[in-house]
């Protein structure tokens, strides 16, 4: 396997030491996307998921700009899971984060559970794509919202089935979301859905 294998790889499923290096890596490079989640998202009082919260930054921000009152953050890496809760140790305390190991594919939560679920730079790494949004709409409240960050060029790297505006939309559709919104800025995408 080669360097480049081995990288995306670990930025799939972070374990090791360069498992934790490539985390520290990508909190410093989800602090450029999350700008423009924090533009989107303002639910002061609304309680959300973060699926594969990796190194914790978007948690963190989302909580040090009061965006949202309470954050759970999901990561299938336990490595990424132990930075993210050193990262957010002060906000675990006061009872604003609570971070786990698990999987989109069976998400520990009741339905109808959380205001707002989101994917930032992990969604196209999930290995069954209908079973993952199923369990999502499983747990969203009813108008609740989904928002997916990512760079467009992963998404045509790893995507090879909803690599496209329409194909997506189609998808998202189908599960029975509505009022789904794809928004291409420069080099990343936003999805937005409400259930």
């Amino acid at each position: 396997m080669g360097i480049i294998e081995k990288l995306v790889k670990q930025s799939g499923n972070p374990s090791g030491i360069l498992g934790r290096i490539m985390v520290k890596i990508m909190n410093h490079i989800d602090s450029g996307l999350n700008k423009w989640l924090l533009e989107k998202i303002n639910s002061p009082d609304g309680y959300a998921l973060d699926i594969g919260c990796g190194g914790g930054e978007t948690i963190f921000s989302l909580l040090k700009n009061n965006k949202l009152e309470h954050v759970v953050g999901i990561d299938r890496s336990i490595d990424s899971v132990n930075v993210a809760k050193r990262k957010n140790s002060f906000l675990i305390n006061d009872g604003k984060a609570y971070i786990i190991q698990g999987s989109v594919m069976k998400l520990p939560f009741l339905e109808n559970h959380f205001d707002i679920i989101l994917a930032v730079r992990s969604h196209y790494f999930w290995d069954d794509f209908e079973k993952a949004f199923s369990e999502i709409y499983r747990t969203l409240k009813q108008d609740g919202k989904i928002f997916i960050f990512s760079e467009k060029y992963k998404i045509q790297y790893h995507m090879k089935k909803y690599r496209t505006d329409e194909t997506m939309t189609c998808f998202l559709q189908r599960i029975g979301f509505k009022n789904i919104v794809i928004e291409n800025k420069d080099t990343v995408q936003c999805i937005t859905a409400y259930k």
